[in-house]
C-alpha cells in the first residue's frame, strides 16, 4: 500500500502532528451536517495548520484531502438548495487555498428530476469553484 491514513475529526485547533505514521488524511473544514458555512479559521490557526505541516516530515498536502460538506447537493430539484450548496463549495474552496490543499471531495448529491439535469448542474457548480479558487498557487 501506497499511502495510508486517516479521515479526522477537524484540524482547526490542533494542526498536524509532526511524529503521525499516516502519508495521508482528509478532513472536514467544519461541521458537516449543517448549511452554516466554515466558521472562519483565524490567522493564528490557518498559520498552526500550515507550519504543523510544514514540519511534518511523512504528510504533505499532496496527501490531504479535504471532504466538502455532506448537505452539498448541486444536482438537486430545488434552487435553495443549490443556492446553499454554491455558497458552502465556494467558501470551503476558498478555505482550502488559505490551508494550500489542492484536493477537494464532495458527493455531487441526487435529482428526482432528470439525471443529466443534475449532472450538468454538478458540473457548473465545479466551474464555479474553478473560477473562483486560487489554482495557479504550485500545491507540493
Amino acid at each position: 500500500m501506497r499511502h495510508y491514513g486517516l479521515h479526522v475529526s477537524i484540524p482547526q485547533k490542533t494542526g498536524i502532528y509532526k511524529e503521525t505514521p499516516l502519508t495521508a488524511m482528509a478532513f472536514f473544514l467544519a461541521s458537516n451536517q449543517v448549511w452554516a458555512t466554515p466558521p472562519a479559521w483565524s490567522e493564528r490557526e490557518i498559520n498552526r495548520f500550515c507550519e504543523s505541516l510544514d514540519s511534518c516530515p511523512v504528510l504533505t498536502s499532496r496527501q490531504i484531502v479535504v471532504h466538502g460538506c455532506y448537505l452539498l447537493n448541486p444536482a438537486a430539484d430545488r434552487e435553495e438548495v443549490r443556492d446553499k450548496t454554491a455558497i458552502r463549495f465556494i467558501d470551503e474552496i476558498k478555505l482550502c487555498d488559505q490551508l494550500h490543499i489542492g484536493r477537494y471531495v464532495f458527493h455531487p448529491g441526487s435529482t428526482r428530476g432528470e439525471t443529466q439535469q443534475g449532472l450538468d448542474q454538478t458540473i457548473q457548480l465545479v466551474k464555479l469553484g474553478l473560477e473562483s479558487g486560487d489554482f495557479d498557487r504550485k500545491y507540493d
